[in-house]
């Protein structure tokens, strides 16, 4: 019996100082917070294994003065150390990554409503017919008193975008003017000035985004 523990505590050291002998050091190159939550619980596991082996060996009948319990204190602290440093380290690379993301979104919320102010207000997705400012449609002076012009008078339902508005309408280039009615347009529908029938009636019916410049 007494050989097999002596046998046994043996085994013991020659796991405690295989195991305690291990590095606890860890490249110090920039790592993000998973990298460092990965060296975190290795360390942790390496500082737990510390204090397993020593257990271990008094399970054994080592005394607190023996050579492998000194040494498993020394490299529970030594690995103590690092896991207080990944820790700090840890959570600095967590704040570091969250004011990150905040300042990527502030941006990108930045430029959206940068691009929301230059392209307009969205009104609709709108139906889009166009016409032109003969007698047959008309005529050439618009509800707001001012002449048809070419793409630059709308026609719009007032209670939908109100008239004077300027508007953008997707796809086509420049601001247009709702200075015009209709009595086919009603609700979400635009009527676009153009400059002859032929032109109207290539361009058919669209659906297009409209916004509102002012």
């Amino acid at each position: 019996m007494q050989y097999n523990n002596v046998l046994k505590k043996f085994m013991v050291v020659g796991v405690c100082v295989g195991t305690l002998f291990t590095s606890s050091a860890f490249a110090v190159s920039p790592k993000t917070s998973v990298d460092i939550k990965s060296d975190l619980d290795t360390a942790i596991n390496m500082r737990n294994t510390a204090h397993q082996l020593a257990e271990c060996a008094r399970t054994l009948g080592a005394e607190e003065d023996d050579y492998i319990i000194l040494h498993a204190k020394d490299k529970w602290d030594e690995h103590n150390e690092t896991v207080v440093a990944l820790t700090e380290d840890y959570n600095k690379a967590l704040r570091t990554e969250r004011e990150a993301e905040a300042k990527r979104k502030a941006e990108e919320e930045a430029k959206r409503k940068a691009e929301e102010a230059k392209r307009g207000r969205l009104v609709a997705r709108m139906k889009c017919t166009f016409y032109t400012g003969s007698a047959d449609e008309g005529g050439s002076i618009t509800a707001l008193g001012t002449s048809v012009t070419p793409w630059y008078t709308v026609a719009v339902d007032p209670r939908v975008i109100p008239l004077g508005s300027k508007i953008r309408i997707e796809g086509f280039n420049g601001v247009f003017y709702c200075a015009d009615t209709g009595g086919a347009i009603k609700g979400n529908i635009i009527d676009i000035a153009v400059g002859s029938k032929s032109e109207a009636s290539n361009l058919g019916v669209q659906y297009r985004n409209v916004y509102i410049v002012n």
